[in-house]
């Protein structure tokens, strides 16, 4: 009743601004590694993706995929850079459609695996752990759907009684539907 209104109220308005933060993030960082958007962003994204790529190079290597996900030989991984940038950028559109689950399943995947190479290349993993904590939180406090419309404050009178309850007027109770028969009965049909 009332106390969950307000509740679900502010749990739906942060569960809103949560994920639409999420979503610009991801889609400003996909952004910025697809295309130019910031081209002192892009190139800083650039150089540092030739020493990311290196920590996945010997894994993709191995099942014969390096041209397809990481570098197309002149290992720039700009392939690579790439890559994160559309399933980044797809992701954080996805995060305001009803597949939210999958974009937020695929982010905190990509979030993993970035803070294993940050790790790997000796740098702190802080920033994607952190937001891999936000896309987390952003589907746990998400409200149910409401079963019935949200009630303001002059919505909640008391009941009133309708009009014939107020009376004394005794009305007949319907009629006793009659019992079945018993399985043990003999049946009321004969069989030829």
């Amino acid at each position: 009743g009332f106390v969950s209104t307000p509740l679900r109220l502010v749990s739906m308005q942060w569960a809103t601004v949560l994920t639409f933060l999420l979503g610009l993030i991801y889609v400003v960082c996909g952004l910025n590694k697809i295309s130019s958007l910031d081209s002192l962003t892009h190139n800083f994204l650039r150089d540092s993706y030739k020493e990311y790529g290196k920590v996945w190079d010997p894994m993709v290597s191995d099942i014969g995929a390096e041209t397809i996900l990481l570098d197309d030989g002149s290992k720039t991984y700009g392939l690579f850079l790439f890559n994160i940038g559309c399933i980044e950028f797809t992701s954080g559109i996805l995060l305001f459609t009803p597949a939210k689950m999958i974009a937020v399943m695929t982010l905190v995947l990509v979030m993993f695996m970035a803070a294993y190479t940050h790790y790997a290349v000796g740098e702190p993993p802080y920033f994607p752990l952190f937001l891999t904590s936000l896309l987390l939180l952003s589907i746990t406090i998400e409200p149910e759907p409401l079963k019935e419309p949200l009630s303001t404050a002059r919505d909640l009178k008391p009941p009133t009684q309708p009009e014939s309850a107020s009376r004394d007027v005794k009305r007949p109770l319907p009629p006793r539907p009659e019992p079945l028969s018993p399985v043990h009965d003999k049946p009321k049909f004969k069989m030829v």
